[in-house]
């Protein structure tokens, strides 16, 4: 059995990391170039229309797994 990773980042985590990665290449266009993405699929996961996929995970050095953790207690 593989060991969890040290650190798991939340979604928005991810979404400001990829709003800084299009900050640093200057603009969407740029930032879905680098990321061989079209702009407008790029603005559609921005705009939360769209999810995160593969090739923008890796192109932030990231990479999506399944994590499995108890079912917390409901509080009415």
């Amino acid at each position: 059995m593989s060991a969890l990773p040290e650190t798991a980042l939340d979604f928005d985590e991810v979404m400001s990391a990829l709003r800084d990665a299009v900050a640093a290449a200057g603009s969407q266009r740029a930032a879905a170039d680098r990321m061989g993405v079209s702009q407008a699929y790029l603005a559609d996961v921005l705009h939360g229309r769209r999810a995160i996929g593969g090739r923008v995970l890796e192109a932030l050095g990231l990479e999506r797994v399944t994590l499995i953790v108890p079912r917390q207690e409901s509080r009415s």
